[in-house]
């Protein structure tokens, strides 16, 4: 994850900030036209560079949500929250206390909603040039933002609005010795800290008494690399599952993890590894793993990836895994792997250079899929970020 407010993106295998003076990417209709449905396909670009979108979600095929950060219709990044109303993304205006200025910088972290009229951002402001982060909470309804302030350092990495008055957030937050698990629970008036035995790097929530937290045991996470990880499931109460051996040397470090559901009262978790000495991916540096009931198996994809995850359910009981192919060429085209319990592995190119998901979500009800990154765009004597959307199906 990068840290609140920072502009440096860290779910590519390469990003480099650009110098010098651009032009403005060609729009995602471009490279889509000739990917129609149901495929995968770019649906739309956010910003004109230096941007990534962090998280979305959607509770229907009319309403969806993400959260980044990206320029916007002037030379400054002042949008970090976006809405999908079924037919185009559109800006979401935040209070202006987030919009960009000299002292401070704002990043959408996370987002999670009931409907288009009842939703929930997550931002971090930045101050500079002491980098003094806040963290928010943002309540969209009645047409209009309400903001609750969380913890100064903590940073909201995913969030689930189960009812007006039964909201969960997930992240982390900055102590003396690094970082300690930061979550979060809303009830309806106010947003109260609760234990999780997990630094919840990735959540997955099937329902109020079904939630799934995946990261460092929180105990271990000062502890040097590498760290021990685990799996929380909240039932009520959270019951811990420790993940197996990663045989990770203090040369190799956890950059990603993502859990999804089986639908079968287990769970799909999926690792990147990074080393530490140029803090890159590596041939083969993955890691597939499958919950079901006690054990864990360790699944192997069709292809070898130098990076796996996120995940997303398919609509009928199978997965999409984002993966990096060690193949992949350069430019990159990332690939969309599709599992199901009946066919198997399959596998779904994404038709355009460069991108990189950091995000993915089921539309409910149907068997599309958001996906939310960015996508590098090099020119003359640099490269920068462009936010990105992508879809699956109709």
């Amino acid at each position: 994850m990068r840290g609140a407010g920072s502009k440096a993106v860290v779910f590519a295998a390469s990003a480099v900030i650009a110098v010098g003076a651009w032009t403005p990417a060609a729009r995602a209709g471009d490279e889509a036209a000739a990917a129609g449905p149901p495929g995968w396909r770019l649906i739309d670009q956010f910003g004109y560079g230096y941007g990534t979108l962090n998280s979305v979600m959607a509770t229907s095929g009319n309403d969806a949500w993400t959260a980044g950060f990206w320029n916007g219709p002037v030379p400054k990044s002042d949008r970090q929250i976006a809405h999908w109303d079924g037919s185009s993304w559109q800006m979401s205006q935040l209070p202006s206390a987030f919009t960009d200025s000299d002292t401070a910088t704002s990043t959408g972290t996370a987002v999670a909603a009931l409907s288009s009229s009842y939703s929930w951002a997550f931002v971090n402001r930045a101050f500079k040039p002491q980098q003094t982060v806040q963290s928010f909470a943002l309540l969209r309804h009645a047409g209009g933002w309400e903001t609750f302030r969380l913890a100064d350092g903590s940073t909201i990495t995913s969030a689930t609005a189960l009812s007006q008055t039964d909201a969960w957030a997930f992240g982390s937050i900055a102590t003396g010795q690094g970082t300690a698990a930061y979550t979060v629970h809303f009830n309806g008036k106010q947003w109260s800290r609760t234990p999780i035995p997990v630094v919840p790097e990735a959540t997955a929530v099937p329902g109020p008494r079904n939630i799934w937290a995946v990261g460092p045991d929180d105990s271990a996470a000062a502890y040097v690399i590498p760290r021990r990880f685990a799996l929380a499931h909240w039932t009520g109460r959270w019951h811990i599952t420790q993940l197996p051996n990663l045989n990770q040397s203090r040369g190799h470090y956890v950059h990603g993890i993502s859990v999804v559901t089986d639908g079968s009262g287990g769970a799909w978790v999926a690792m990147t590894f990074f080393t530490n000495s140029q803090g890159q991916q590596y041939p083969n540096g993955s890691l597939l793993l499958h919950l079901t009931g006690k054990t864990w198996q360790t699944v192997t994809p069709p292809v070898y990836t130098i990076g796996l995850g996120p995940l997303a359910h398919d609509g009928h009981g199978g997965m999409w895994v984002s993966a990096l192919a060690l193949s992949c060429g350069n430019p990159c085209y990332p690939l969309m792997l599709h599992y199901s319990a009946k066919a198997g592995w399959s596998q779904s190119p994404v038709p355009v250079k460069s991108i990189y998901v950091a995000a993915m979500r089921q539309i409910p009800g149907t068997d599309s899929v958001w996906a939310a990154g960015y996508k590098q765009v090099c020119f003359g004597d640099g490269c920068t970020d462009v936010g990105v959307i992508l879809k699956y199906g109709r």
